[in-house]
C-alpha cells in the first residue's frame, strides 16, 4: 500500500484514486487482503484529519470489497461427528488430522514420517517459503492414528492410498462428497484449520500460542480465528473499568497524547508516508 500511496499529497487522495488500487490489488492478492490494507489507509488519514493536516476523509465514499467467508466457517461438534463419518479412506484421517493440528492440507499431504516424533510426540512442520520449522505436538487420539498408519505404512510419506500406497496429492472431490454426505454446506478444508484454531482459543489457548502453531507471521492473523463468547467479553469489559478505576484514567491520557505529532506541524502540504512516519516514531516512544 505504501508504495501506492505513501507519496502521494493528503489532499490529492480522492475515493476514484482509492478505488483504482483496490481494482488493480485484488488482480495479485485477495479481496480480505485489500480491505486490510485500506483500514489501515483509513487509519492514517483519520488521524491526519485529527492532527489539522486533513480537512475530511475520502473514505466516506468508498466500500470495501466484498469478502467470501466460506473459508472462515466453524464446524461445531455435531457437524465434526458428522463430517468424520462421512469422510471414506484416506480422506478420514487426513480431516482428522486437520483438525486436531491446524495444518493447512499441502503441509497435511507432504508430511512425512521422519517429521513425526512418536517419542516427543510432536510433528515438525517445514515451511518451504522461508525454510523455517515449527513444531505442533501431538494429543493422544492423535498419537494413536497416527502409530495405527505408521503400522500399515511402507511409504515415506504418512497419508497415502491403501492400495497403491502412492502419496495422496489431492482430496478436493473425496472431500467434497463427504461435506455433501455430511450435510454441511459452504465449508472448506480451509475451514477445518479454522475450526481447530478456534476451539483452541476458545478452550484457553493464549493467542501467541495459536500463532506459533499455525504458523502465522503476524498475530493480526491469527486474530481472525478469534470468536469471543459474551462472557468473554463481559470479563474483558470488567477488566479494563478496574483499570481505568484504579489508573485514575492516566493511562488513556498517556495513549491518547502518544498519537499526537511530537511538533506542531505548520506545512501546507503533507504526505501519507509521513503520517504513517509519526505513527510509528510515537509507537517507539510511548
Amino acid at each position: 500500500m505504501m508504495p501506492h500511496f505513501g507519496q502521494c499529497y493528503l489532499d490529492d487522495i480522492n475515493p476514484r484514486l482509492i478505488e483504482d488500487y483496490q481494482g488493480k490489488r485484488v488482480k495479485h492478492v485477495q479481496p480480505s487482503s485489500v480491505n486490510r490494507e485500506m483500514i489501515v489507509l483509513r487509519f492514517l488519514l483519520n488521524l491526519a484529519i485529527k492532527w489539522d493536516m486533513l480537512h475530511s476523509n475520502p473514505f466516506k465514499n468508498v466500500r470495501f470489497l466484498r469478502v467470501d467467508n466460506v473459508q472462515d466457517r466453524i464446524l461445531t461438534d455435531e457437524e465434526v461427528g458428522k463430517l468424520l463419518r462421512a469422510c471414506n479412506g484416506h480422506v478420514y484421517p487426513i480431516v482428522f488430522t486437520a483438525l486436531h493440528t491446524g495444518m493447512r492440507l499441502g503441509e497435511i499431504l507432504t508430511l512425512k514420517w521422519s517429521q513425526v516424533d512418536f517419542e516427543q510426540e510432536g510433528i515438525t512442520v517445514v515451511i518451504t517459503k522461508n525454510n523455517r520449522t515449527r513444531k505442533i505436538p501431538i494429543n493422544a487420539v492423535l498419537m494413536a492414528m497416527l502409530k495405527d498408519l505408521k503400522v500399515k505404512s511402507t511409504s515415506d510419506y504418512v497419508f497415502v492410498f491403501e492400495r497403491s500406497n502412492l502419496p495422496v496429492t489431492s482430496i478436493k472431490t473425496a472431500f467434497n462428497k463427504a461435506v455433501k454426505r455430511a450435510g454441511a454446506p459452504h465449508f472448506t478444508m480451509h475451514s477445518l484449520r479454522h475450526t481447530c484454531a478456534s476451539n483452541w482459543i476458545k478452550g484457553g489457548v493464549d493467542l501467541v500460542t495459536v500463532k506459533e502453531l499455525l504458523g502465522h507471521q503476524s498475530i493480526t492473523t491469527t486474530m481472525r480465528y478469534a470468536h469471543s463468547a459474551p462472557e468473554s467479553k463481559k470479563r474483558a469489559v470488567a477488566v479494563s473499568e478496574r483499570l481505568v478505576r484504579e489508573d485514575g484514567g492516566h493511562y488513556l491520557d498517556t495513549l491518547a497524547k502518544s498519537l499526537k505529532p511530537p511538533v506542531p506541524q505548520i506545512i501546507r502540504k503533507h504526505k501519507v508516508a509521513a503520517v504513517a512516519q509519526l505513527v510509528e516514531r510515537r509507537s517507539r516512544k510511548a
